[in-house]
C-alpha cells in the first residue's frame, strides 16, 4: 500500500543522503530512459520525491512492471522481496569511519523493519568486514578477560599469596599493553590471527 511504500521510500531517501554513500538503486530509486522531442536519449526517475497516493503507486506500479531491464533484479514477484543496492566511497570503506557508516546504514533498515513486520537481511563485502571486525573485538575482550580470571585463579591456588598475585597479574598486564603498543607503532592491524596475541 501507500502507507508502506512512502516508509520504505523515506528510508531510502534517508540512507542515500548520508555522507559515505554514492548511489543507491532500490525501487524507490529507479531510472528510465525516454526519447524527447529533440529524439535524444534522456534518464529521467521513474517515482518522483515527495508522498505518493494510492492511485499514483499503482500507476508507477504498472509503469515498472513493463521495464524488462529491473525483471528479477530488483523486486522479485515471487517471493515479495525487494532489493536495495546502494554503493559506498572506497576512502571511507578504508578508514575507520567504516564502522559508523555501515551502523548508520544498519539501524534505519532494521527500524524499518520492525515498523512495517518486514524481515530485512543485509549482504556485501564491506558488510561482511564489519561483522568481522565486530567479532574480532567482542573475542578479544572476552578471551583476554577470561584468560586473565583463570590467570589468576592459577597464581592464586599455587602461592595462595594475593602480594604474589598482584605482581604477577601487573606484569602480565603491562606485557599485554606493550605488546599492543609495538604491534600498533609497527602497522600491524588486528585480525583473527594477531587477536589470539593478548591471551
Amino acid at each position: 500500500d501507500s502507507a508502506f511504500y512512502n516508509d520504505f521510500a523515506r528510508t531510502c531517501d534517508r540512507l542515500s543522503e548520508l555522507r559515505g554513500v554514492t548511489g543507491m538503486i532500490s525501487p524507490a530509486h529507479l531510472f528510465h530512459l525516454y526519447v524527447d522531442t529533440l529524439e535524444y536519449l534522456r534518464m529521467k526517475r521513474l517515482v518522483p520525491k515527495g508522498t505518493i497516493s494510492q492511485e499514483d503507486l499503482d500507476y508507477f506500479k504498472g509503469e515498472f512492471q513493463n521495464l524488462k531491464f529491473y525483471d528479477g533484479l530488483i523486486y522479485n514477484p515471487k517471493t515479495k522481496v525487494s532489493l536495495i543496492i546502494i554503493t559506498l566511497n572506497a576512502d571511507i570503506l578504508n578508514s575507520p569511519d567504516r564502522i559508523s557508516l555501515i551502523e548508520s546504514i544498519r539501524d534505519p533498515l532494521f527500524e524499518f523493519g520492525e515498523r512495517n513486520n518486514r524481515e530485512i537481511h543485509l549482504s556485501g563485502l564491506p558488510y561482511i568486514r564489519f561483522q568481522n571486525a565486530t567479532y574480532i573485538k567482542h573475542e578479544i575482550l572476552l578471551f583476554t578477560g577470561l584468560a586473565f580470571v583463570v590467570t589468576a585463579l592459577l597464581i592464586l591456588v599455587l602461592f595462595r599469596n594475593f602480594k604474589t598475585l598482584f605482581v604477577s597479574l601487573l606484569f602480565i598486564s603491562i606485557g599485554v599493553i606493550t605488546m599492543l603498543g609495538i604491534q600498533g607503532l609497527l602497522g600491524f592491524k588486528l585480525n583473527i590471527l594477531t587477536g589470539l596475541l593478548p591471551p
